[in-house]
């Protein structure tokens, strides 16, 4: 894999996304070990427009078995 995409909101504000990067990015090392093993170091972010946007690319990625990780921030009800 020659490039891990994070998936941002951008209806967050740009401190919140950051962290969530890095959470994000933890939870994708957490859950799929063998992905970030094979990653080669670049990081991409791209965004979207808030939770449904969201919700629906989810959505699609699980349908073609896309390995990925969600966080939901607790602080922030979830």
């Amino acid at each position: 894999m020659k490039k891990l995409f994070i998936i941002l909101r951008r209806d967050l504000n740009p401190g919140l996304q950051a962290a969530q990067a890095c959470h994000a990015l933890q939870a994708m090392n957490d859950q799929h070990p063998d992905v970030i093993m094979r990653w080669q170091g670049n990081i991409v972010l791209v965004s979207c427009s808030g939770m449904l946007e969201l919700s629906e690319l989810v959505c699609s990625l699980q349908r073609a078995r896309v390995p990925l990780a969600l966080f939901c921030e607790p602080d922030t009800g979830g």
